[in-house]
């Protein structure tokens, strides 16, 4: 099945080095939650690192996520889903009304930009805290 993001829900960096969250409705009303990790030691040289990408199906990152490797079919279908959903944006954010839609997307290109340059170096959590 083709991935679709109909609408970006939430994105963020978290202060660990610089991990960034994205969250999307999709075209046929899932959710699903984009997690790339900072590698150890980020930001190196005054540049963030990413290292593991993952995904979970739903929001609240309450499932088990699935890891996505460099260079995999999944990866491709991620960041050309990114890419569609950058040409023709739609944010709504919930109680964002002093947060400006760009800051969001923002997030969002860096996240697109991070994946295929990420390293292959083994991430120091799994995935995100609760903290931002």
């Amino acid at each position: 099945m083709e991935r679709r993001y109909h609408t970006l829900v939430g994105a963020d960096m978290y202060r660990d080095g610089g991990s960034l969250k994205a969250c999307f409705i999709l075209g046929d009303g899932r959710h699903e939650t984009l997690w790339l990790q900072a590698a150890p030691g980020s930001p190196r040289d005054h540049q963030v690192v990413h290292s593991t990408l993952q995904f979970y199906a739903n929001l609240d990152r309450e499932r088990v996520p699935t890891k996505v490797e460099p260079n995999s079919s999944e990866e491709n279908s991620i960041i050309a889903a990114i890419e569609a959903f950058l040409a023709s944006p739609n944010v709504d954010v919930p109680f964002a009304h002093k947060t400006p839609k760009e800051y969001y997307l923002e997030r969002l290109r860096e996240m697109a930009t991070g994946i295929p340059n990420r390293t292959n170096e083994d991430a120091q959590q799994a995935g995100p805290s609760n903290g931002g």
